[in-house]
């Protein structure tokens, strides 16, 4: 007898009685966690053999924080390997995925931005305005001489980053440019230096500097100096942004959000957060939304109109 996958090829020489064997495929489960507790429904945890797939569930946001997807390290504090709605493909063993919530932080990011245009404000410099080379608008800063400075007028809470174009009108790579700070506008510390070389001969070159680990000072470019002809523009300072940050525990069973009268004091709410209003809330005037449970009390009102539905 000749076997060739789950072929069989039998060539008796007399009559012969033949018995085949299965074994059992080998199954595999994919259990779901979700805020340490284990996430179970008509598809869960999935029991299947290797190279079947199946779609991960979508799960409700959380109080501030928002569903991100599924990863298989319990303690994540990055982007998800899948998103809520992706393809598993079973592999050759037992899996554990957990449910990641996300939240972000810290303030919307703002930009000043300064051309050496005549309605550019906040910002000082010893360039020369010109119009002979501008990388954006109509004019740039010209420098031809030495201790030149772009300085920001206004001390920064939370600068984020500095970018600038500088491009050099002759071979000279002579001197450099810095980035520097400090916390009272008098004495400079360096950040970075960039020498001249760093930059092209008749065109821009950015560059851009990270200023995250800084805190409540003022900015500026200095450029040590030669009489070599350089054009500086497209200078954009940051400050603040956005942070945002993962987990596997946003502790769902104890998010409760409430409202004063004017608005939620955690976000809205949601399938798994408790609501609690202590002030007026009218469907007449705000939408309608979805939570765990709701609470009213202090005096708290809840105005519910014909046409909408609270889902509890």
């Amino acid at each position: 007898m000749a076997q060739n996958g789950n072929q069989f090829t039998v060539t008796p020489s007399s009559p012969s009685q033949i018995q085949i064997n299965f074994e059992a495929k080998p199954t595999y489960t994919l259990s779901l966690m979700n805020d340490g507790a284990n996430y179970t429904n008509a598809n869960f945890p999935f029991v299947t053999y290797k190279g079947n797939t199946i779609t991960l569930p979508t799960l409700s946001n959380c109080g501030n924080y928002t569903f991100a997807g599924w990863d298989t390290n319990s303690g994540t504090t990055s982007i998800p390997i899948y998103p809520g709605g992706a393809t598993y493909n079973t592999t050759s063993g037992d899996v554990t995925s957990y449910a990641v919530y996300q939240t972000a932080s810290g303030t919307p990011a703002v930009t000043y931005s300064y051309g050496f245009e005549n309605n550019d404000t906040g910002w000082t410099s010893d360039a020369t305005q010109s119009n002979l080379e501008a990388k954006l608008g109509t004019y740039s800063g010209r420098i031809n001489t030495s201790n030149v400075h772009v300085t920001r007028t206004n001390i920064l809470t939370s600068p984020t980053s500095i970018a600038f174009s500088l491009m050099r009108t002759s071979n000279n790579t002579n001197v450099d440019i810095r980035v520097q700070v400090p916390s009272d506008n008098t004495n400079w510390t360096t950040v970075v230096t960039y020498p001249m070389g760093d930059f092209a001969n008749g065109s821009w070159t950015e560059k851009i500097t990270s200023l995250s680990s800084y805190q409540n000072v003022y900015v500026r470019l200095y450029y040590t100096g030669t009489t070599a002809i350089r054009y500086i523009d497209d200078v954009r300072l940051v400050e603040g942004g956005l942070i945002t940050s993962y987990t596997t525990t946003p502790n769902c069973s104890n998010a409760v959000t409430t409202w004063n009268g004017t608005t939620w004091s955690s976000g809205i709410p949601a399938s798994a957060v408790d609501a609690v209003i202590t002030g007026s809330y009218s469907t007449v005037s705000q939408p309608s939304f979805t939570a765990k449970n709701i609470t009213i009390k202090n005096s708290g009102v809840l105005e519910i109109t014909s046409i909408i539905q609270f889902q509890l």
